[in-house]
């Protein structure tokens, strides 16, 4: 017997197709509410959908061979025949609403509806997620917060080094192309500076306070022993900052963020576990917090010394820093 995909349930981590290429759903979500559509009235669910400023996605198939470059059309998540019917179901035509987190929120017969009473019943189910999200005491993410991990003056050796080392290097990211992988900088994905810690004895005195602040932490909350850590990083997040151009014009220079991400989505970085993000400067920037897309729109941020602590599987993002600079340390756990 096929089991109905109903209102609460996880949508699977299937493919989504778009603009030709293809990629696991739970690692391209973007923290917004999708609608999924299929049969007949693709197009009317697509409109409605436009007009809410929600993306829209046409149920395609994962069976039905090599995905190219040269695809065209409109997104498409690519759902494996055997899952197919617990999408559909019995409905020929409908579509599904899927909240931020990827559950499903709204099952649509598109037989019994027109345009307006899709619209009205989508924005009421968006309507109701919201009050919801605002309103529980529980809708937030399983983020740790663990203060006075590095006391002052550990913090001043820290970007000290730092700082005499040139403040790092512009950070960027790995891709994998024809089986190599590439390291670029992206400034669509994020935009900062970064160094790993190499002075032996910071990295001694780091370790210690881990060993003695952070581990037993993740072991009482999570009940995880973490084996083994990458290295530190040091980074760097600045505010845009205006320069004169050439004509003699004001122009942006700079910036500092991080898109929505998942720290364990590729294959080189599969093994990590949980995410440390500690501050070493709070209260000297506006912006640059931690914000976890699919529990809503919260903003997190550590005191400086205090490290943030989450699952590596967690969509997340660095907001955009809008003045100063913003100094933080980070390493993953496995």
């Amino acid at each position: 017997m096929t089991t109905l995909l109903e209102v609460g349930d996880r949508f699977p981590n299937v493919l989504i197709r778009r603009e030709g290429a293809t990629q696991a759903l739970y690692n391209a979500a973007s923290g917004n509410p999708v609608l999924l559509a299929w049969g007949a009235s693709q197009e009317t669910f697509a409109a409605v959908a436009n007009d809410l400023a929600i993306e829209c996605l046409q149920l395609g198939d994962a069976d039905a061979g090599v995905v190219t470059d040269t695809d065209e059309g409109a997104p498409q998540l690519l759902v494996p025949r055997e899952l197919k019917q617990r999408v559909i179901g019995p409905a020929p035509s409908g579509a599904l609403l899927l909240e931020p987190s990827l559950r499903v929120l709204l099952r649509l017969d598109a037989s019994e509806f027109d345009p307006v009473r899709i619209s009205n019943a989508l924005c009421d189910a968006l309507a109701a997620a919201r009050i919801g999200a605002q309103s529980s005491p529980c809708n937030h993410a399983p983020v740790l917060l663990v203060p006075r991990v590095l006391e002052p003056e550990l913090i001043a050796r820290v970007l000290a080094w730092f700082r005499d080392g040139g403040e790092g290097q512009e950070s960027g990211v790995i891709v994998h192309e024809r089986g190599e992988q590439l390291f670029r900088l992206d400034p669509g994905v994020k935009m900062r500076r970064e160094s790993r810690v190499e002075d032996p004895a910071l990295d001694a005195a780091l370790h210690d306070r881990l060993m003695r602040r952070v581990l037993p932490e993740i072991a009482r909350a999570f009940a995880f022993e973490v084996k083994q850590r990458e290295a530190f990083k040091v980074l760097r997040y600045q505010a845009p900052r205006m320069i004169a151009a050439a004509t003699g014009q004001d122009s942006t220079e700079g910036g500092g963020y991080f898109r929505a991400h998942r720290d364990n989505d590729a294959r080189d970085v599969a093994h990590r576990r949980f995410a440390m993000t500690l501050n070493l400067n709070s209260g000297d920037y506006t912006g640059g917090r931690l914000r976890l897309p699919e529990f809503g729109p919260r903003e997190y941020e550590a005191p400086t010394g205090g490290a943030l602590l989450f699952s590596c599987s967690l969509l997340h993002e660095v907001t955009d820093l809008t003045a100063g600079t913003r100094y933080a340390m980070t390493s993953f756990f496995f």
